[in-house]
């Protein structure tokens, strides 16, 4: 994912590449669980967009 990922939705996400795991992306997810779930609604949509 590129850096308009977190432009566009305001969640971060780090590269596999950085943990090698190439094609991949890893989320933290120190909040609690509405946060997570909104995250990752956030990067569906954005993920949609891309194909």
């Amino acid at each position: 994912m590129k850096k308009a990922s977190v432009e566009e939705t305001g969640v971060l996400v780090v590269p596999g590449k950085c943990f090698d795991i190439e094609g991949h992306f890893r989320i933290g997810y120190a909040f609690d669980k509405n946060h997570l779930t909104t995250g990752l609604k956030k990067i569906s949509a954005y993920m949609d967009k891309l194909k």
